[in-house]
């Protein structure tokens, strides 16, 4: 019988130290870095082909590390840079 309760308390006592130890994790963890936003605004506009007369896609990489996409990727591709 002691051996048996002796046994559930160990396991709780072990459970609730792992449970404090996630909680000090969560406490004590860094956010990401504000430097890892790019310093420059991309812009990347997609094209059917190698004439570049149809564009098909677009991917804006903005200053505050937003990414706004639509339509398709391709190969053939056009890159502008913004200073932000």
């Amino acid at each position: 019988m002691w051996e048996s309760t002796r046994s559930i308390v160990k396991h709780r006592l072990f459970m609730l130290i792992c449970a404090m130890a996630i909680v000090a994790f969560a406490f004590t963890a860094k956010p990401p870095s504000v430097g890892a936003c790019p310093s420059q605004e991309t812009d990347i506009f997609y094209y059917t082909d190698n004439t570049y007369s149809t564009m098909c896609g677009y991917k804006i990489i903005t200053c505050n590390c937003r990414i706004v996409q639509s339509g398709c990727v391709t190969s053939f591709s056009y890159t502008e840079t913004w200073d932000c």
